[in-house]
């Protein structure tokens, strides 16, 4: 995935945008059911989720570096590169929009991504993840793990994580 081109994981995710707003009605229900939130607000956040996936994407092509003069003749740059595993551990009040401002911009930029959700609200992170295999987000790059607090913090030990991204409380 991190060797994949900037305009080609960009385009995966503004297939994902088109999938999701396909699927309006699916979510909002999903996520009212979820959360007990009217109706109206998880449409809502359907809509924010797809301009989620397009805003970055078109941030991916943006993944640069810098050069810059040295004293005398030399040059310095930047290489921004993916970190590699990202971890994101959602809370269960905005179960979707928490799944993708951790996941957007992680996949955007070439890492992949383990979610876990709150145990009591997985279901759209589980769609969502179908979304993305569904988009062409290759097998393995999102993955949901679904499980209690204990779940979350084997994840945020492992030495193989290499950026948590974590919403809610320790209990």
């Amino acid at each position: 995935w991190a060797l994949k081109s900037p305009g080609h994981r960009a385009s995966i995710l503004r297939t994902a945008s088109t999938i999701m707003s396909q699927n309006k009605e699916l979510l909002s229900e999903m996520e009212t059911s979820d959360t007990g939130r009217v109706i109206r607000e998880t449409k809502y956040d359907v809509d924010e989720g797809a301009e989620c996936l397009h805003y970055y994407a078109g941030l991916a092509n943006t993944l640069g570096g810098e050069m810059y003069k040295l004293p005398g003749s030399s040059l310095g740059y930047t290489l921004r590169e993916p970190l590699g595993v990202t971890v994101g551990i959602g809370a269960w009040n905005y179960p979707l929009q928490g799944a993708l401002w951790k996941s957007v911009p992680a996949l955007a930029f070439g890492n992949s991504m383990i979610f876990k959700p709150s145990e009591y609200t997985p279901s759209t992170a589980l769609w969502l993840a179908e979304c993305y295999a569904e988009a062409g987000v290759p097998e393995g790059v999102f993955q949901v793990v679904l499980g209690d607090g204990q779940v979350g913090e084997e994840l945020v030990q492992s030495e193989l994580v290499s950026k948590i991204s974590f919403t809610g409380s320790a209990e």
